[in-house]
Order: structure tokens, then sequence, then C-alpha cells
């Protein structure tokens, strides 16, 4: 691990040959499916991404196989091919561009949308999330960021999303184990395992937290949230009828350590509790390989339970 980045540690996990968890930032928007009849919006938001923060850095995609191919020079040109034939024919949609064929992606584009409804998962919701990493970040800037995040906010019939700091762990969860002892801020949710069950649900706090208008609504609204948080934190509202709160100038993840435990975003947590969800999906599990319920519902709660040292 490198510490000396612009907002928060480096993380590079490798294994023989492999690198296995890396740091990024996850920008996640979990959508009305029904919505998504129309997925121009989501066109635009892959086109906004691939020529916005993450331009020139995705040169891979997989197909339905898992197999990893070359993008063409446009990309845009591949998303359109896969996606609206699908669309056309009521198939599901998975659509995945990669910075690398191998496991770590600090840049990543991924749209999942089932057509039809599956009654045993009533609160099934799409997904579109966007990995950026620290350097493309720092380079694009925070502000022309949160343009970025607004517009996405006005083109997407998202019914929550949130943006922030994240490890790209693939399938060796164990890696991530020491990371988010410590930093309590270092996502590690894969939102394409949990959107079959989100509905309107918060996950917990983050650095950029997009409520759409029913949870929204839900909390109060944006002025009920504005009086319950800090002046440190941004809260507006959101053009789709929800609010956006934003926790701080930058991201950063804490360290327990240090004792900076992100008593802003323990604020939003304590007011998200009644409705945090606690995904029935797990992937934690211990330095055994073994799945561990209990850490899962732990990281979760992390905002609000004592903090303790790593």
């Amino acid at each position: 691990m490198n510490s000396p980045s612009p907002f928060w540690p480096t993380v590079d996990v490798v294994r023989g040959k492999a690198t296995v968890v890396v740091d990024s930032l996850m920008l996640a928007f979990f959508l009305d499916r029904e919505a998504c009849a129309d997925l121009r919006p989501v066109l635009s938001a892959f086109e906004l991404y691939l020529r916005g923060p993450a331009r020139g850095q995705l040169h891979f995609h997989v197909d339905d196989e898992g197999e990893t191919h070359p993008l063409s020079p446009d990309p845009m040109t591949l998303v359109h091919d896969y996606v609206v034939p699908r669309s056309e024919g009521g198939e599901m949609i998975d659509l995945r561009l990669e910075d690398r064929e191998q496991p770590g992606h600090r840049h990543q584009a991924r749209f999942l949308h089932a057509p039809e409804l599956d009654p045993d998962w009533p609160d099934e919701r799409s997904v579109v999330y966007f990995r950026i990493s620290q350097a493309s970040l720092a380079a694009f800037g925070i502000e022309p960021f949160m343009g970025f995040v607004d517009r996405l906010c006005e083109l997407l019939p998202y019914s929550y999303g949130y943006a922030g700091p994240a490890l790209a762990h693939g399938s060796f969860f164990a890696g991530v184990l020491p990371y988010i002892r410590r930093y309590p801020g270092f996502d590690v949710t894969d939102p394409a395992m949990i959107r079959i069950e989100i509905g309107d649900r918060p996950l917990g706090a983050y650095w950029v937290n997009l409520f759409g208008r029913r949870l929204s609504e839900a909390l109060g609204g944006a002025a009920a949230l504005r009086a319950a948080l800090p002046p440190e934190a941004s809260v507006s509202d959101s053009p789709r009828g929800g609010a956006r709160v934003v926790l701080g100038r930058h991201p950063e993840v804490g360290d327990v350590n240090r004792q900076q435990t992100l008593p802003m975003y323990r604020q939003l947590a304590t007011l998200l509790g009644p409705r945090l969800w606690i995904p029935t999906v797990a992937c934690f599990t211990d330095e055994e390989g073994m799945l561990d319920l209990d850490t899962h519902a732990a990281w979760y709660r992390r905002y609000l339970d004592e903090p303790s040292r790593a």
C-alpha cells in the first residue's frame, strides 16, 4: 500500500502474478426497471463516462460467456450494438467494459437490466455503475466530477445511488479484510449482486448519497436532511425530486488507528438507520474463505456501532 495519494491510500494486493484487489471510486445508480424500457438515458450515461472521467481508460469488453475481447477505438459503437438488439428482443442485458483483462479494475462500466420481473424478487432494480481510478478523479477534478454526477442524476431514473472510495476484489474477498478493518470509508459492495433485493433502501453513508424521490420523501426531504446534518455536509434537491447529500469536499476513507472515524458519515448513518438495508446476498468471507455473516452484518452497521482499532 502506498499512502501518499490525493484522497485515500492506494491499494494493490498481488497474489502470484495477479493483482487481485485495487482501490477505485465507485459510482452506482439503482434504476427503476420499468423506466429502463427507454435505454437512451443509460446510453447517454455511458457516453458521458467514456468521454469524461474514464476517457481512454477502457480497453476490453466481456461477452455473455465471460470471455474478454478488445474494444474498438470507439467503445460507444459496441455499447449500442450490444444494448439495442437485446432491448428490442426483450433479452437480459449485462454490459461490461473494463480497463484490463485480469482482475483488479480501477476503471469499469457495467449495466445490468432484466426486462421481466422475477416474482421472487419484487424489489429488484436495474443497475449501472462506473469505477474511476484515483488518478483519473484527481486529473478530472472534483467539481467536474460532481457536475458529471449531477448530469447523470438528471438522466437516469434512479431510486438510490452513491459514490465513494471502493475496493475492487472480484472473487478474492479475503484480500480486502485488512483494509476495511482500518479504513471504514472503503466500500466493498458489488452492486450487481444486491440489485435484486435493494428496492428503495439505502446501504449506508457514502461520500455522495443520491436519494430518489420515494426514499427522499421517507427521510423528510432535503430540508430535513439539511437541518439534521452539520454545515460541512452539502444537501441539495435532485432534479428528479430526490435529494443529494455530499459529505465533505472530497472523498475520505478515515483511519480507525488514527481515530479518524468519519463523524459526518456516522451522523448520516444514524438518520438512515431505521431504513438501512443489510443485503441478504453476502460475499463476506474470513481468512479461510468461509462465509462470515456476522462480519457481513457488522460491516453494514459500521457507522452505527462503536468504532474499534484495527
